[in-house]
């Protein structure tokens, strides 16, 4: 999510919390869920993980989430990385 927030010029933790107070981040488990809406539409995806023996869930904006959200700011996306920058190319 800290990685998003960069990518749309906005700080990190500050990306975070303005999803929160939009409600499209809630509280859950000791950790922040998107939205059933939001998993729906494609925004975001939700796995969950084990960190000090205890489940915790952990979000992914998808590319679709990260256009959503730079629209939002009025940003543009970031590009999608060239195959020339990915190795083996």
């Amino acid at each position: 999510m800290q990685d998003a927030g960069k990518a749309l010029r906005q700080g990190p933790n500050r990306f975070v919390a303005w999803l929160k107070k939009r409600h499209d981040l809630i509280e859950r488990n000791g950790g922040n869920v998107a939205t059933q809406r939001l998993i729906e539409r494609g925004l975001f995806t939700v796995v969950w993980k084990e960190f000090g023996g205890k489940p915790r869930p952990v979000k992914r904006l998808t590319g679709k989430g990260i256009v959503f959200y730079a629209k939002e700011f009025g940003v543009r996306p970031p590009a999608p990385p060239s195959e020339a920058l990915l190795p083996g190319f």
